[in-house]
């Protein structure tokens, strides 16, 4: 959609907090999520390795078309090449013998004194 935005960032653990041994193990298991994420997004991106560790380091937006250029997506969707068909659920539901659940859905949304009838 043009007027998405998206965004890319580093890894991220909730907390590092503890022994300075456990800082350091989670700290270190960071990095290491960062190389593979780094490593996935080369290969789909065709950027070299080093490079997107560098634009991962951050948060970094970019507009749909900044992330085509970048190899995030393949193309920018316009509203108007959407294809998003209308259903009337209320006669779908009909077709089926879906009588006695409109009903019963209908005196739910009117409230309690409707299904009490």
């Amino acid at each position: 959609m043009p007027h998405a935005s998206l965004k890319i960032s580093p890894p991220r653990l909730n907390r590092a907090a503890g022994r300075a041994v456990d800082v350091q193990i989670k700290a270190n298991e960071l990095e290491d999520n960062a190389k593979v994420h780094a490593s996935l997004l080369s290969k789909f991106t065709g950027r070299k390795e080093d490079k997107v560790l560098e634009d991962i380091s951050r948060d970094r937006y970019m507009t749909p078309e900044k992330a085509t250029e970048y190899g995030l997506i393949d193309q920018v969707i316009q509203p108007s090449q959407l294809m998003i068909d209308r259903k009337d659920y209320d006669a779908m539901l009909q077709q089926v013998g879906g009588t006695q659940q409109q009903q019963r859905r209908r005196s739910h949304a009117d409230g309690p004194e409707a299904g009490a009838a």
